[in-house]
């Protein structure tokens, strides 16, 4: 837990010394709502058929540890052994 604070506080202390020196140059980022580009509704459409494939193999291993949890001891760890 200590480990997980200490990184967020870096992170916090690190933007802390680079927006001074980003503001000197102008280059502090503004973070403005971009959905109504059509570059980025282009890159998102794009991208939704690769999430859904991409997540295909995640949802099948669940659905598959879920069965094996019914099965004989050790069939999670032999389905865990062959995906891996």
């Amino acid at each position: 837990m200590v480990l997980a604070w200490a990184v967020f506080a870096g992170g916090v202390l690190q933007l802390a010394l680079q927006l001074p020196a980003l503001a000197r140059i102008g280059m502090v980022p503004r973070p403005k709502p971009s959905f109504t580009d059509p570059g980025v509704r282009r890159i998102l459409l794009l991208m939704g058929p690769a999430v859904l494939g991409v997540s295909v193999g995640q949802i099948s291993l669940l659905i598959n540890t879920i069965f094996a949890s019914y099965l004989e001891d050790g069939s999670v760890s032999w389905l865990y052994y062959a995906d891996g």
